[in-house]
């Protein structure tokens, strides 16, 4: 997109630095539930997927995640709960179609959470259904607490985070058909979610914070840089 802006921008001035991230916080914190009152325990402990974002459907859109939800669900092929997780504009909208859809006691909407990445690790799949995003540093919180991923394939960011599927699945913006399709395929085939998981992990050491204070380091004594 740089390039694009600027097309006269000599390509080896730029350089790609990633914000860096604590995995060691937030590895820690997914496995604390001090913070959980008895029924959030309880809920802890049911198989359920989840989502962690801003209900805000100007830019998320997890319309395309209940809908997808609900073909699964109407035709028997999943067990497993969903957790929305976070607060936003939408959030009666959207409690609205879940209501008028009659899965109210399937999908269920949690708020704001102090601790999201105890919930993050503890779901079968983390689901970002959005229309479009930056850098998603949800996607790396996920996969530095080891949960499978499939994400919207949106313009930018998921792509690039998840190597253009190796590390977690991807679907088109929007389509609940396909998104249905690949939660299902995923939660029937464990070895598949396994080696994606494992290929993440790989994945989130371009993220780490010593390596991308290095790389800042070995940027400002280029003698070349301008």
């Amino acid at each position: 997109q740089l390039i694009n802006f600027y097309p006269n921008l000599p390509k080896d001035k730029i350089k790609r630095i990633y914000n860096p991230f604590n995995f060691s916080e937030i590895q820690n914190k997914s496995n604390d539930s001090s913070l959980l009152n008895y029924d959030e325990k309880k809920l802890l402990e049911d198989d359920y997927i989840c989502t962690v974002a801003r209900v805000d459907e100007g830019q998320k859109d997890i319309t395309t995640l209940i809908n997808a939800y609900e073909v699964l669900y109407k035709k028997n092929k999943i067990s497993q709960m969903l957790y929305i997780i976070g607060e936003g504009s939408s959030k009666n909208d959207l409690i609205r179609l879940v209501n008028e859809k009659k899965l109210e006691t399937q999908i269920l909407f949690l708020g704001n959470k102090l601790n999201p990445f105890v919930w993050m690790k503890n779901a079968k799949i983390f689901v970002l259904s959005t229309k479009y995003e930056g850098l998603p540093t949800v996607l790396i919180e996920a996969m530095t607490c080891g949960t499978f991923i499939i994400s919207s394939n949106c313009k930018t960011g998921p792509t690039e985070i998840l190597k253009n599927g190796e590390c977690g699945d991807l679907f088109e913006v929007g389509n609940s058909v396909e998104l249905s399709s690949k939660i299902e395929y995923a939660l029937n085939n464990k070895d598949y979610m396994n080696l994606k998981t494992v290929q993440a992990e790989n994945r989130i050491k371009e993220f780490e914070k010593e390596k991308i204070m290095q790389e800042i380091d070995d940027l400002l004594n280029k003698e070349d840089t301008v």
